[in-house]
């Protein structure tokens, strides 16, 4: 068995994911527990991968889900500012 526990709170991780053109959202279950972009926190976002317009702003995301305590879902939702990457190869 392989368990696995966390020094950062939700914010943390999410400040720590965080970059310049780069943005997270961590829920549990349906509750978001951090948001570096608070448009995003009570948005539908793609449940593994796809985009999304906020605002004037489009994004790639990407959703991963990891178990939570007593079984609940926990998804860490990466959104990638696609005018910041458009010129990039």
């Amino acid at each position: 068995m392989d368990a696995g526990l966390s020094e950062l709170t939700a914010p943390q991780l999410a400040s720590e994911l965080a970059g310049t053109d780069t943005q997270v959202v961590i829920r549990e279950g349906s509750t978001a527990l951090a948001a570096t972009l608070p448009a995003a926190a009570d948005l539908a976002l793609p449940r593994t991968h796809g985009s999304i317009t906020i605002g004037p702003d489009s994004y790639e995301v990407e959703t991963r889900s990891f178990a939570g305590f007593a079984g609940a879902a926990v998804t860490v939702s990466i959104l990638s500012n696609l005018a910041a990457t458009a010129g990039r190869t």
